[in-house]
């Protein structure tokens, strides 16, 4: 059995990957030619494996590629695979190639693409006219494409999510992506001190006292979608709160990454906490989980969209052992029930600037039981996100390749 995963959106196929193999499935990693620098595998370890297979890049992946690749090329690159498990406009390209996707792994807008209305976004001013029929065309394709594969991954933590699964008939269950192999950052600490930014890392470990880091894009004022908003700004108004009570020397290190980078300093500025806030450019995760590690707390969307912890920010901060600040709005049986039974995760479970300027004030008097916190969320990832996740996806897979039928509650993390 030969396995191709395939676009590698937050590196979650080199991950996948890796956890596959791991579980002794033959198991590859196809590029799209349109991959972000910083989602390139060599951005996410520290060594490519000599054991792991050679890594194909294809000409094609973008919607712009959509149009400029043959069907007879997408065909002969994907044919001699078994399964195959993909993101992206994987299934629009698959389709038209009349192969099947069997596991749509998506990361979010790629499943909701095909409830856009190019016309209405047109309308909007958020796209031009000349993109409306090419959007048409790919978005046709993109549709039949998820309603044709096995089944999707998506965790249904949003009413965009479910309204995507619903209206494409698309069968779901909500495994998510092991989105980071842990082995890379438990077992390679050495390999950490020849990172660019390590020194700097240090520097601020040993600068101040408390250190909160906040990873994810900067996105809260700009209107791209709902789903897509962080709530960056209430975390920083958090932090600043935080400050004039403060009694230890604290810092807020954020990234220049997002469209809402000039807004956030701006915001901060406003706020005059300046000289508290450290900002870096955006950095590949082997750069941020070595950072992360020398952080005290990690913090994800604090909007109340996002109603489970299976993204890719809230992983790498639980898998690095740190307590989570993000805001998670549903009771521990609806968690459940939206994620194949796992329990509500370990996190610090924040809805305001007050409740985050509560925490950290709070972690000055106590710092063991918040730190007891990261210890929780680390197991808790190793069990939910991480090889326990891993050995599900060996199930699924073997079920496809058997044509046997999946049996939810083996799925089940009972």
């Amino acid at each position: 059995m030969k396995v191709a995963c395939i676009g590698n959106m937050n590196n979650n196929m080199f991950s996948l990957t890796r956890w596959l193999r791991d579980c002794g499935i033959d198991a590859e990693l196809v590029l799209f030619n349109s991959e972000l620098e910083h989602f390139l595998p060599a951005e996410d370890s520290y060594r490519i494996p000599k054991d792991f297979p050679p890594i194909k890049m294809l000409v094609w992946g973008t919607r712009k590629s959509f149009f400029m690749t043959s069907a007879s090329t997408a065909r002969k690159d994907c044919k001699n695979y078994d399964i195959i498990i993909g993101c992206g406009f994987l299934p629009a390209f698959l389709e038209r190639a009349h192969l099947k996707l069997h596991i749509f792994a998506p990361y979010g807008w790629d499943l909701y693409f095909p409830l856009l209305n190019p016309y209405q976004l047109w309308r909007k001013g958020i796209i031009s006219w000349k993109t409306v029929v090419p959007w048409k065309i790919i978005e046709h394709y993109q549709r039949k494409g998820i309603r044709n594969c096995c089944f999707s991954t998506i965790a249904l933590g949003n009413e965009w999510y479910r309204k995507a699964v619903e209206k494409l008939k698309v069968p779901n269950y909500p495994l998510a992506i092991p989105h980071i192999y842990a082995p890379e950052y438990r077992e390679n600490r050495k390999a950490s001190h020849s990172l660019k930014y390590s020194k700097l890392f240090r520097k601020i470990r040993n600068d101040y006292d408390v250190v909160i880091f906040n990873h994810c894009r900067q996105i809260w004022k700009t209107f791209v979608d709902e789903v897509s908003w962080k709530g960056n700004d209430i975390l920083i108004k958090g932090f600043s709160l935080y400050l004039k009570k403060a009694t230890r020397k604290a810092v807020l290190v954020l990234f220049e990454y997002g469209p809402d980078v000039q807004n956030s300093k701006k915001l901060i500025g406003d706020l005059g906490i300046e000289k508290s806030v450290i900002w870096l450019p955006r950095l590949p995760r082997k750069e941020l989980m070595f950072g992360l590690s020398l952080a005290d707390f990690g913090s994800d969307i604090l909007t109340g969209k996002s109603v489970v912890t299976t993204n890719g920010t809230s992983a790498e901060v639980m898998m690095m052992g740190k307590p989570l600040l993000k805001n998670i709005p549903i009771s521990a049986r609806k968690h459940r029930e939206l994620t194949l039974n796992r329990p509500f995760p370990p996190i610090i479970n924040v809805k305001s600037p007050q409740s985050i300027a509560f925490h950290l004030l709070a972690y000055e008097k106590n710092a063991n039981h918040y730190k007891k916190i990261g210890r929780k969320a680390k197991a808790w990832f190793d069990q939910y996100m991480g090889i326990g996740l891993a050995q599900k996806w060996t199930y699924v897979i073997a079920c496809i390749y058997q044509n046997r039928k999946i049996d939810v509650d083996t799925l089940r993390f009972d």
